[in-house]
C-alpha cells in the first residue's frame, strides 16, 4: 500500500510540476525579464538620430543593441547562440532584468566579462570565472564569464559594448532597436515602427508571448493524462489491497461485531491501518515526486527552451489531497462488503 501509494502522489506532483514549470516561463520571460513592448531590426547604420526622430512625440524610450547569431564554445561542442550588446549598459535595466534564478539576486552587467543565460551555461559546463571562445565572421574571441542569469527561451550572450569593442578591436554595429512605451502611445509607436523603412523586421513581445503560451498549452494534455493515470493507479492499488485485506480478515471482523462493535467502531478499525498507510506513502510520495519531477523536466527539454525547475507549494497540497481524496472513495465502497460479512458464515470458516 505504501509503495502504491508513494508512485501515485510522486506522479500527480510531477503533472503539477510540469504544469508550473511550463506555464511560468511565458510571463518570467516576456513580463518580468524582458521589460520592453516592442522589439525591432534596423538598417545598417541607423543611428540614434535616425530613432529620435521616428519615435518623435510618442513618449517612448528605446535602446539600440548589436544582436547577431554567433558559435560559441567551451572546450567541448559548439552552439549557435545570440550576442547581445546593448548600446548605453546604464539605461539596459529598463528593458532587461539581470538575475539569478535561485534567490533572484540581481547580476551586475559590468564591464570585465560577459553574462550567459543559464542553460547555455549548463550545455557549456562553464560558470562565473571561465572562460568561453565565441565566433564571430569567422573570427574567434575569447571572454571570460561573470554570471549565470534567468533566462528561458534561447540562448543569449549579454556583452557590455566595451568588452566587446576591447575584444573585436571595433565597436559594435546595432541592428536592434527595442522600445518601451505606455498604453496611451502604444498604437502609435507600433505605427511608426511598421511604417518605416529603415526596420527590416519587427515585433511585438505581447503577441510573441501569447503565441509561444498557446503552443506550450499543447503539453497541458500530458500533464492531463499523467494525472488521470496517478489517480487511478491510487484507487486500483488501494481499492485491492483494502478488498485483499477485509477478505483475509472476515472471521476477525466478524468476532467484533458478535462482540457487540457498531459498523462505525469496525470502519474505524480496519480504515485505521489504511489512511495510516496513506499518510506514509504520501510523505515519501512527495519526495519522491521532486526528484522525478527535476528529471522529467531534465529530459523533456529542448534546445531553445529551458522549462522553470520550481513546484508551488499548492501543487504538494494538490497531490496530497488528491491522494487522500481517493482513499476515502475507497473506504466508501468497501463499506458495503464490511456490512455484507455474514457473521455466523465467517465465525464457521476454517483458518
Amino acid at each position: 500500500t505504501v509503495t502504491g501509494i508513494t508512485g501515485c502522489t510522486a506522479l500527480l506532483l510531477t503533472g503539477f510540476g510540469i504544469k508550473d514549470s511550463i506555464s511560468d516561463i511565458v510571463n518570467l520571460e516576456y513580463r518580468e525579464l524582458s521589460t520592453y513592448q516592442y522589439e525591432a531590426t534596423t538598417e545598417e547604420g541607423f543611428t540614434s538620430a535616425q530613432a529620435d526622430s521616428l519615435l518623435a512625440g510618442t513618449q517612448a524610450e528605446y535602446l539600440r543593441s548589436r544582436t547577431v547569431m554567433v558559435d560559441c564554445k567551451a572546450g567541448g561542442d559548439t552552439y549557435s547562440v545570440y550576442l547581445m550588446v546593448p548600446e548605453d549598459t546604464e539605461k539596459t535595466t529598463q528593458f532587461l532584468t539581470f538575475r539569478t534564478r535561485e534567490g533572484h539576486t540581481p547580476m551586475p552587467f559590468d564591464q570585465d566579462g560577459v553574462l550567459l543565460s543559464e542553460k547555455l551555461s549548463n550545455k557549456l559546463g562553464v560558470q562565473a570565472g571561465d572562460t568561453i571562445t565565441f565566433t564571430e565572421d569567422d573570427k574567434h574571441y575569447d571572454v571570460k564569464v561573470t554570471g549565470v542569469v534567468e533566462h528561458y527561451i534561447y540562448d543569449y550572450i549579454y556583452m557590455a559594448p566595451q568588452v566587446y569593442e576591447k575584444v573585436t578591436g571595433h565597436a559594435p554595429s546595432m541592428n536592434r532597436l527595442m522600445v518601451i512605451t505606455d498604453d496611451d502611445h502604444e498604437s502609435v509607436v507600433e505605427g511608426a515602427l511598421k511604417s518605416s523603412d529603415d526596420i527590416t523586421t519587427f515585433a511585438d513581445i505581447e503577441q510573441n508571448a501569447s503565441d509561444f503560451d498557446r503552443m506550450l498549452q499543447s503539453l497541458n494534455y500530458v500533464v492531463l493524462v499523467i494525472i488521470l493515470c496517478a489517480g487511478m493507479l491510487a484507487f486500483i492499488v488501494l481499492y485491492n489491497l483494502t478488498n485483499i485485506n477485509v477478505t483475509e480478515r472476515q472471521r476477525e471482523i466478524a468476532t467484533m461485531k458478535v462482540l457487540g462493535f457498531t459498523d462505525r467502531e469496525v470502519n474505524a478499525y480496519v480504515y485505521r491501518e489504511t489512511l495510516l498507510l496513506t499518510l506514509i506513502g504520501c510523505v515519501f510520495g512527495l519526495a519522491l515526486g521532486v526528484v522525478l519531477h527535476g528529471f522529467v523536466i531534465n529530459t523533456v527539454e529542448i534546445d531553445s527552451v529551458m522549462f522553470g525547475h520550481t513546484v508551488k507549494v499548492l501543487s504538494f497540497i494538490i497531490s496530497a489531497v488528491i491522494t487522500w481524496l481517493f482513499s476515502l472513495i475507497v473506504d466508501r465502497v468497501i463499506d458495503r462488503k464490511l456490512k455484507k460479512i455474514n457473521m455466523v458464515e465467517s465465525l464457521k470458516s476454517v483458518d
